[in-house]
This record gives C-alpha cells, structure tokens and sequence, in this order.
C-alpha cells in the first residue's frame, strides 16, 4: 500500500498556467497536478527559475498563488504555495 505523506490530496491537472517574476514576461508552464498547499510544473528550464514566483492559473491573472519552489528535476518543479 501506498503511504502518501503530503499535507494534502493532489490533483491531476493539463492546463496551461503562468508563471510571473518581476520585470519580465509571463512564462507559460504546464500544471501538472495541483493541492490545496502546492503544485507540480512541467517547464522547460527548471533552473533558470528564481526560488520564489506567483504562478498564475488563468490567462486574466487571477486566480494566483505565491510559490516558493520546493525540488526541481530537469523537466518540472515542486512548488509549496505560501499562505496569503
């Protein structure tokens, strides 16, 4: 049997999301899954991400979530959101 640790049940996802830093422009990612405490990206260049963004879950900017990046592999990122 499986033992999920997390805080929360993930769910999974395909849509595109976006993810803001200041001073540049929105960069597009794929929301892979999604909890209530964080997320699952698929983008391109895990690295070249700053450790905390707000990431965008519609095209109009709303609603958005403040993430700070909790692991990174070569193709997504783990994001915690941050309480408001």
């Amino acid at each position: 049997m499986f033992n999920d640790k997390r805080k929360s049940t993930r769910r999974p996802m395909r849509y595109t999301a976006w993810i803001a830093e200041p001073g540049k422009e929105l960069l597009g990612c794929a929301l892979a899954d999604i909890s209530a405490t964080g997320a699952r990206l698929n983008v391109e260049q895990p690295d070249t991400l700053p450790d905390e963004f707000v990431l965008f879950l519609s095209s109009r900017g709303s609603p958005r979530r403040k993430c700070k990046v909790a692991w990174r592999s070569k193709s997504q990122i783990g994001v915690e959101f941050n309480s408001p």
